[in-house]
């Protein structure tokens, strides 16, 4: 006779307990994606506290206009956007709900990733991130009672400020450490820092992959919250980038402002969904938040790949501008041998030009 502790279900469960089910398993690849993520937030935040300058960090709080102008188009231009798209496709509670939910919660660290990569202000997009989920334990509440009280009743939400702390302390701390490793050994700062942002962007891009591997249901989600999704974070960018030069920004901040406006805490977003609602309500609430995290994760790579494609273009033509001129000052030399260089000043990039020839 059969041993029927061997006997095993086609579904990938057994008797003895030896086999996961498809439930189990899914639980596994759920922690195992959140202690990557966390691993991740580690050392992105180490790396950026390698790159990072204390003198300039406390710049921009003592004089916070680029600060102050990030913090409104963050906690001010995203919430209210979300909230214009949610009345503009009509969506239904559920929809505008999580809609509003994400353009509502603080930055995360894409943002400080693709700020390294085109040569933004590191220290600008640090002070954006701590400060944006500081604040977050009053402008989430705010912002809730603000624009979902046509769909909801006011207090239905919970806010997780332990998650909201945790997620302050995954910030500060490895930033701390990354920051005094900048003051002891700078040198050795500065090779941890590409080291760390090079895998921390390996990682999260790795994360994204996975997620839309393991979640493909979460493109069958409605056609208004699908496009909301995706096109929120590049109103982000642009907007951010505008509001930032019209309070007269340089170009390096202004592109920091726009990364960390279009850039939210989506982790953080599905927390609240599944802490606020019930389990056979969420559904596609929680798609939402994986949705958008793709989304301005894939935005910021094209972002990037341009940035990188144009200033390797402007080095060229300044290097081949620099050349023109070098060659046109050796053949002003050469016909003006032998005559009174007096009467010919050099201007001041020649002059230039010369010293460095020498």
């Amino acid at each position: 006779a059969q041993n029927p502790n061997m006997e095993q279900n086609w579904n990938g469960t057994s008797n003895n307990g030896t086999l996961l089910d498809s439930n189990e398993i899914d639980d596994l690849v759920g922690v195992i994606y959140s202690v990557v993520l966390v691993v991740t937030l580690v050392i992105v935040m180490f790396s950026m506290g390698c790159s990072s300058d204390t003198q300039k960090l406390w710049f921009h709080m003592k004089k916070p206009w680029a600060l102050c102008t990030g913090f409104l188009c963050q906690a001010g231009l995203m919430p209210l956007s979300c909230f214009l798209f949610a009345l503009a496709f009509k969506m239904k509670a559920s929809h505008a709900i999580a809609v509003i939910m994400m353009g509502s919660c603080p930055g995360g660290i894409t943002s400080n990733l693709a700020t390294y990569w085109m040569d933004g202000d590191i220290d600008l997009s640090m002070c954006m991130t701590t400060v944006s989920t500081l604040l977050s334990f009053g402008t989430l509440p705010l912002c809730f009672f603000i624009y979902t009280s046509k769909w909801t009743a006011a207090g239905s939400i919970s806010i997780p400020f332990e998650k909201i702390g945790l997620t302050m302390v995954s910030v500060f701390v490895p930033t701390s450490f990354g920051l005094l490793l900048n003051v002891k050994w700078p040198a050795t700062a500065r090779c941890i820092a590409k080291v760390g942002v090079s895998l921390g962007s390996f990682l999260l891009i790795a994360c994204m992959v996975v997620s839309i591997i393991l979640y493909k249901d979460m493109w069958d989600m409605d056609a208004s919250l699908l496009f909301t999704g995706i096109i929120t974070p590049c109103v982000g960018y642009g907007f951010g980038f505008l509001l930032a030069r019209m309070a007269c920004q340089s170009w390096k901040r202004c592109r920091t402002i726009s990364l960390e406006t279009g850039v939210q805490n989506a982790t953080m977003c599905s927390t609240i969904l599944q802490v606020s609602f019930p389990k056979m309500m969420v559904g596609e609430m929680v798609f939402y938040p994986m949705v958008y995290s793709c989304s301005f994760t894939f935005f910021a790579i094209v972002l990037i790949a341009a940035y990188r494609i144009y200033r390797g273009y402007r080095k060229k033509t300044d290097a081949d501008l620099m050349r023109t001129e070098v060659v046109f000052t050796a053949l002003t030399r050469e016909s003006t041998d032998g005559m009174n260089t007096d009467d010919f000043p050099s201007s001041s990039t020649e002059k230039k030009m010369g010293e460095n020839d020498v």
